[in-house]
């Protein structure tokens, strides 16, 4: 389940604009400014990676001063060598490009493709956005290192990598971690920056973002006012349950043991259920509407993934035997 509300519009997807992601947003385009190469985004699942990979992206293309090539990385382990480098061109290579392949090389069409496209956005700058990274082999990561040094070297062209996955990207098992020169890493992999989660504190900050966002095909309306018409206009805003949805967030939390940060997508998950049922449900009163936002927390699925990184967790450690 996405980090956003999905919600049915001509376009596509309407991604909601959380703090978390405005500040990973602000922080990528900080470094852009600044003239650095990389960034490295991470956090852990659900906490909306690859939604802030998709905003981004979206954003730079509208600006349209950069060559914009965003792809979600593959596993590929298994492959053999050749096949994880053609691999790796065919997920960077947009499906609806029009540089036919014939029998060129993958590589040989994604360097067309991104002259092209430079020649006709008239810049020298190139953003790569690639998500799930913790799937890049070393193999890959030397690949691309040299893909970024002939686009400097022979086509003048300047890079910015965006690295983004998930905590197993930083946490990758030794022998991996270890393996990766230190040139890979400067090249694609400074300025690292964790995505925050929501705390219970902060619920408050993603709520009033849908009763004050305006919904991008519903004529100017907030995502609140759109789903929840008539409440909206009897004065019901989803962050005049800032206090229920925070509670009940910590409950869930305490009865996992744990203080963590929730991952967005739970939030929005909860907040989303509450918009769609919030009309029906007012019949009953703000008491109904409360027990509502306690029930959309509770199905949101934070509790049951707390569940089972719980079982996964005692799986993997191994009982300590006395002698």
């Amino acid at each position: 389940m996405a980090s956003n509300l999905w919600l049915p519009i001509a376009n596509g997807e309407a991604i909601l604009k959380t703090p978390q992601l405005t500040a990973a947003t602000d922080y990528f385009k900080d470094l852009i400014t600044n003239s650095h190469r990389s960034m490295l985004l991470y956090a852990p699942p659900k906490f909306g990676v690859s939604t802030v990979c998709r905003h981004i992206a979206a954003e730079m293309r509208l600006a349209a001063s950069s060559v914009v090539i965003a792809a979600k990385a593959e596993h590929v382990e298994d492959m053999r060598p050749s096949e994880q480098i053609d691999t790796l061109w065919e997920s960077l290579i947009p499906p609806n490009s029009s540089i036919k392949q014939y029998t060129r090389t993958r590589r040989d069409v994604l360097l067309q493709l991104i002259e092209v496209e430079a020649n006709r956005l008239q810049t020298r700058y190139v953003i790569f956005i690639i998500d799930q990274s913790e799937h890049v082999t070393i193999r890959q990561w030397h690949a691309l290192k040299l893909l970024k040094e002939e686009l400097r070297h022979i086509g003048n062209l300047n890079t910015f990598f965006l690295v983004a996955g998930h905590d197993a990207l930083i946490s990758m098992p030794r022998r991996r971690r270890d393996a990766i020169p230190p040139s890979i890493a400067n090249e694609f992999m400074s300025f690292p920056r964790r995505l925050a989660g929501v705390t219970p504190e902060g619920i408050g900050g993603v709520l009033a973002c849908i009763d004050s966002e305006a919904f991008p095909a519903a004529g100017g309306h907030t995502y609140t006012s759109h789903f929840c018409p008539s409440l909206w206009q009897r004065g019901l805003r989803i962050s005049d349950f800032t206090a229920t949805f925070a509670i009940q967030f910590t409950r869930i939390l305490a009865d996992a043991g744990t203080s963590q940060e929730i991952g967005a997508d739970f939030v929005i998950a909860a907040a989303r259920r509450f918009l769609l049922a919030a009309e029906p449900t007012s019949t009953g009163g703000k008491a109904a509407l409360t027990a509502l936002a306690v029930a959309s927390v509770d199905r949101c699925g934070l509790r049951e993934s707390l569940q089972l990184a719980a079982r996964l967790a005692a799986l993997t450690t191994l009982p300590t035997h006395r002698t």
